[in-house]
Parts: structure tokens; C-alpha cells; sequence
């Protein structure tokens, strides 16, 4: 009952939807690590909701929050032949997304943190979740 209120709501921020492919995906779960001054240790983080909506050409997509225009990821679906591929993956090593259109998965993961030293603002963390196609 909770996921379909939020993607009532989610959906109702994005606005009309367009012939263009649209997908809506509420994390799951999120863990990661944080610096408590002394140690690193397991931290729960929140998890986000994300609107995929198709860019400027079919294989251009955009990544952001649900009432931001801030793009979190720029994503381009490659294609394998004449087909396209069944995943994307954006970003880069240290901080990425990565959806598959087949099982509506996604993953997000932001690598920097630990190796760059003992800070309170390094958090490394990655989150899980599901997507609907509108």
C-alpha cells in the first residue's frame, strides 16, 4: 500500500508523461560505511526514489529525484546490433547507476570514501531498488 501512495505521488510530480520511456524507481535498501571519528562503521543511508526518463535521441536517458531538474545521471543504452542493450550503466567507477529494462532493477553506487582517508564526509554506500515503466 506504501510503494503504490508513493508512486501515485511520484508520479504526480513528474507531470504528464510523453511517448518517451518513462520509469519511476523507489530504492529498496541502501547500506554503506561512515567514519565515527575512530572507526569506520556499517551505516544504514536513505533510499532515494528516481524518475529514468528518455532523453534527446532513443538511446539517451537522464537520471533524477522526483521534484528536482538537477540531472543525477546522464545514460546512454547501447545497442547490441539492431537491438538494444538490456542495461544501462552510468557514470563512472566511483559513482554510478546501472538499470536493466528487462527485470526493471536498478543499482546505485558511490565508491569514494574510504580510500581517500578518515573523514566524516567520506561515505561510501550502494542502494537496490525497482522501477516501473509508466
Amino acid at each position: 500500500m506504501r510503494t503504490c501512495l508513493a508512486m501515485l505521488l511520484i508520479i504526480g510530480m513528474v507531470g504528464p508523461v510523453s511517448a518517451a520511456e518513462t520509469y519511476v524507481c523507489i530504492g529498496e535498501q541502501s547500506t554503506g560505511f561512515k567514519w565515527n571519528g575512530s572507526a569506520w562503521e556499517r551505516a544504514g543511508f536513505h533510499a532515494d526514489k528516481f524518475v529514468i526518463s528518455q532523453g534527446e535521441t532513443k538511446s539517451d536517458y537522464v537520471v533524477k529525484q522526483p521534484g528536482s531538474n538537477r540531472i543525477a545521471h546522464r545514460c546512454e543504452r547501447a545497442a547490441i546490433g539492431a537491438m538494444a542493450a538490456p542495461q544501462m550503466a552510468c557514470g563512472g567507477l566511483a559513482y554510478n547507476f546501472i538499470f536493466n529494462f528487462e527485470t526493471l532493477r536498478f543499482q546505485e553506487f558511490h565508491g569514494l570514501g574510504y580510500v581517500e582517508g578518515d573523514s566524516p564526509g567520506n561515505t561510501p554506500y550502494i542502494m537496490i531498488g525497482k522501477c516501473t515503466k509508466l
